[in-house]
């Protein structure tokens, strides 16, 4: 069998984890190699919260919205981006006293549940807020990343 870097990505994370299953033995972790605890730690407390190259990876731009002609920014909704099951069943926060090191807060934060969705094809598109307004005229759309503003 022919593995490919693709399929390495899609397949490193624990559900188990992401639906607050504590895990203790790094044997469960395999899939999320190489990026499943500390220097490949053993110890419970040195496992990554949750583990994997696809929460590593998360999306982190953020984007603004704002009308040319008044200048005023559009609100853009976060609440709704994740399917609804995924929020309900699939992600669930490990107990705040769970041993690990943390990589993401919250497995309930709805960029997070977009992002650990994993497309089928290499191209594709993800959610990122919703607009509950009609647009109309021109808009300038701000991206910043973690570094810069870019316009």
């Amino acid at each position: 069998m022919i593995i490919t870097y693709c399929d390495r990505y899609t397949r490193s994370r624990n559900d188990n984890q992401l639906a607050g299953t504590v895990e203790r033995n790094i044997t469960a972790l395999t899939d999320c190699e190489p990026r499943a605890s500390v220097n490949g730690s053993s110890d419970p407390n040195d496992f990554y919260l949750p583990c994997g190259l696809i929460a590593w990876s998360q999306f982190n731009d953020s984007f603004v919205l704002r009308g040319n002609t008044d200048n005023n920014t559009v609100p853009l909704r976060k609440q709704g981006i994740a399917w609804s099951s995924d929020l309900t069943t699939r992600f669930k926060n490990p107990p705040a006293d769970a041993p690990g090191v943390r990589v993401i807060a919250d497995f309930q934060d709805e960029d997070f549940v977009v992002w650990m969705r994993t497309a089928g094809m290499p191209n594709f598109r993800k959610l990122y807020r919703i607009i509950d307004q009609d647009l109309q005229g021109n808009f300038t759309v701000f991206i910043r990343n973690s570094k810069s503003l870019i316009n």
